[in-house]
């Protein structure tokens, strides 16, 4: 029975860069495909600028957080011991309202009315005199012996102050109409509208007071949560920085680009664009392999027809590709339970190495011989 496979290090390790918040993993020191690497040496470098210019930020947003807490807790605290005083200023305007919309009706209003029917009258009065004047100047003048231009002079005098009198009360009686008619009920309906309004403003303040209260006391919970948040998120990045910064080998041995399935090398093709000065990697994504190379085995391809022709421990001989002639003594170490692909089983064969012979690298194609007996 003849089965293709690839050697496998058993021990080999893949890297990637497990950050858990932090996806802009930008390349400055590429790693080396094929460098021998130390035990906790360096093997690749990222460019940590944007996330530090991030730290910075967020550290500043806590800053500002706590300055907006402090100052909202103040304001809450001066809030509260003005809560009494604010509701005696409510009460007090309300007082005010209340007495200058009855000292209005009750006073003012009535006064005003009385005042323009007072002026009224008294330009009548003032006329009924200076026509009662004149007319007894008149009577007066037919029976005395003054010159006729003194009497001219006092009659038109009199006559003066008459038409004077009754232009007066013409004025008198439009100023009073307006005030009776026009004015007087324009202002009490401003008056009335004014007092309205500024019941609903009083009646609104004592509801939006508390409230206010409330709302600067949620403020501050919700400052409270974000800074929480902003603090989680700040040791999340640490985090990542600190992952970011220590790329180093997890053992000794040799680094390949990609990762190894079965023995099976992914190669270093797709990896190029990403593995330069410049290239992006994604966070969890494999991107090499270290392969201490002490403990190698070999990953086979068993069709499912020949399943139950070898078993655990049956001995038998590996060829490697690159070394045809030599036969490297083997034996079955284990076999699947179930397939790897269809129609196709796992096995997997240890090998022993001859002294002084060259071992396999990780990735070379072998081929495994072995007698079977149905």
């Amino acid at each position: 029975l003849t089965l293709k496979g690839y050697i496998e290090d058993s021990d080999a390790i893949s890297l990637s860069v497990s950050t858990q918040n932090w996806t802009d993993l930008r390349v400055i020191t590429p790693p080396v495909h094929g460098q021998e690497v130390k035990k906790n040496e360096v093997v690749l470098k990222l460019d940590t600028e944007k996330i530090l210019k991030n730290l910075q930020m967020l550290s500043y947003e806590l800053k500002i957080l706590d300055f907006n807490k402090e100052i909202l807790q103040e304001e809450i605290k001066l809030a509260e011991e003005l809560e009494p005083l604010e509701k005696e200023k409510i009460d007090q305007l309300e007082n005010y309202a209340k007495v200058d919309y009855k000292r209005y009706k009750e006073i003012y209003l009535p006064f005003d009315k009385r005042s323009a029917s007072m002026s009224l009258k008294r330009n009548e009065e003032y006329l009924a005199y200076a026509a009662e004047e004149l007319n007894q100047l008149k009577k007066m003048y037919e029976a005395d012996d003054l010159t006729e231009e003194t009497e001219e002079i006092i009659l038109q005098r009199a006559q003066n102050q008459y038409d004077q009198a009754k232009f007066s009360l013409e004025a008198a009686k439009i100023r009073n109409e307006e005030l009776m008619q026009i004015r007087f009920p324009r202002d009490q309906t401003a008056i009335d509208t004014n007092f309205n309004r500024d019941k609903l403003s009083i009646k609104t303040m004592r509801k939006i007071k508390p409230v206010e209260l409330n709302l600067q006391k949620l403020e501050g919970k919700k400052i409270s949560e974000e800074r929480k948040q902003f603090a989680i998120n700040k040791s999340k990045i640490e985090k990542d920085l600190k992952i970011m910064q220590s790329i180093k080998s997890p053992s000794n041995g040799v680094l390949f680009w990609g990762t190894f399935d079965r023995g099976k090398w992914s190669g270093g093709n797709s990896l190029k664009p990403k593995l330069r000065k410049g290239g992006v990697l994604k966070p969890f994504e494999e991107f090499a392999t270290i392969s201490p190379s002490k403990r190698i085995r070999a990953r086979l391809n068993l069709p499912e027809k020949n399943l139950h022709q070898v078993s655990i421990g049956h001995e038998a001989n590996l060829t490697l590709t690159s070394a045809d002639e030599s036969k490297l003594p083997s034996s079955i170490k284990s076999i699947s339970k179930t397939p790897v692909l269809p129609g196709t089983y796992d096995l997997t064969a240890d090998i022993m190495i001859p002294k002084g012979f060259l071992p396999p690298v990780p990735g070379s194609a072998c081929t495994l011989e072995c007698v079977t007996y149905l």
